[in-house]
Formats: structure tokens, C-alpha cells, sequence
């Protein structure tokens, strides 16, 4: 089951900002910490590649891909105020 608060498979973290950026392959998404957590189970502010926090299909569940989609997104750089994602499925 898929969360704010939860991952399965994190594959790539980064300092992003004052934040972190999670890359969370196995539920094909990034989670955003717009402050780093300072404890377990803390929920992301943000969820990049998927709807909303409880869903969890490759793609959103389409075949076509778009910006806002992914497929085992494995790595995550922030530089210069830019996030950069690994999409390894695309």
C-alpha cells in the first residue's frame, strides 16, 4: 500500500533545497520533504509521477508516457533549483 509516508524500493535520495527528494521506483514516483524530516514516518508535502499519494501504477496506468508519469524512476539530482529524475522505465 502506497502512502505519504511510505516507499517501496527508494532508489535515490538528494538534498532539494532545504528538503529531500526520494525516488521511490517500485511505486514509481518521487516524494518531496519541502523540510528534512526530522523523524520516521514524517508525510511528503509533494508526490511527483502519480496522481496523488495512494496510487501506484507504472505510467499512472497508461501506456503512453508524458511529464507527469513514471516507470521505475531510479535517481534524483537537485541542482541549480532544478530536479532531475532517472526515469529508468522511459
Amino acid at each position: 500500500m502506497s502512502g505519504a509516508a511510505t516507499v517501496s524500493v527508494p532508489t535515490g535520495i538528494c538534498v532539494c533545497g532545504k528538503g529531500l527528494a526520494v525516488a521511490d521506483a517500485w511505486i514509481h514516483r518521487i516524494l518531496i520533504w519541502r523540510e528534512l524530516p526530522e523523524d520516521s514516518n514524517v508525510p511528503a508535502d509533494l508526490v511527483l509521477g502519480q496522481a496523488d499519494f495512494s496510487q501506484n501504477q507504472p505510467n499512472r496506468g497508461n501506456l503512453e508516457t508524458s511529464a507527469d508519469r513514471m516507470h521505475w524512476p531510479y535517481g534524483v539530482l537537485y541542482h541549480q533549483g532544478k530536479l532531475f529524475v532517472a526515469d529508468t522505465g522511459n
